[in-house]
Parts: structure tokens; C-alpha cells; sequence
């Protein structure tokens, strides 16, 4: 079944609340042949390419913590999505030119 219960208008409203945190249902893939669902790749670079940077409806320090912190924080995993000293650093740098919310490999 697919079922479209939000308007783009009511996505802009809820990922501006503090505690919505940022998730996808795509597994992880590597790039082969097959073509999975855009979630796959595209759901972080989205949020962050295309709201945060491109839109600005939201901080892009927003759009990463929704992406990281807050979901470690939900789920309790501790020493992760933060950058202090002991936890494990699981970072991606990147330029905002970098972004590619074509939820595609490129």
C-alpha cells in the first residue's frame, strides 16, 4: 500500500521541531547493478541538500543533529552521534557544494 498522509507544506513544518529525529526504512546497499529505492541513498542528503542548504527551513546544525545525536539519543546508543572525546567517531565531512539529493550513487 502506499499512502501520501503529508503534504511537502506539513514535511517543512514537522522537521523544524527540535525533537523529530530523521530516519529512513532503506537498507544499505553497495553500488551494484540493481537500482534500490531512493531512501536508500537519499534521505540524509535530502534533509540536508535540499532543506537545510538549498530551502533553509532549518539550521543546517539542525538538519545534522536530527540525523545523528537525537536518533542515538532515542534509541540509547550510547557514545555515538556526538563528537566528545571517548565516543566512537562516526563523521563524514563534506561541502554543501557535495551534497546530492538525487538519491542516487554519484
Amino acid at each position: 500500500m502506499v499512502s501520501f498522509g503529508m503534504s511537502e507544506e506539513d514535511v517543512r513544518i514537522f522537521m523544524r521541531r527540535p525533537w523529530v529525529a530523521t530516519a529512513s526504512d532503506g537498507s544499505s546497499k553497495v553500488p551494484g547493478s540493481d537500482v534500490p529505492h531512493p531512501r536508500s541513498y537519499g534521505t540524509f542528503p535530502r534533509k540536508v541538500g535540499l532543506y537545510s542548504i538549498e530551502e533553509q527551513v532549518l539550521p543546517l546544525e539542525q538538519a545534522i543533529r536530527s540525523s545523528s545525536g537525537l536518533p542515538a539519543d532515542i534509541i540509547h546508543l550510547s557514545e555515538r552521534g556526538y563528537l566528545k572525546a571517548g565516543y566512537f567517531a562516526d563523521i563524514v565531512v563534506f561541502g554543501p557544494e557535495d551534497i546530492s539529493r538525487h538519491g542516487d550513487v554519484r
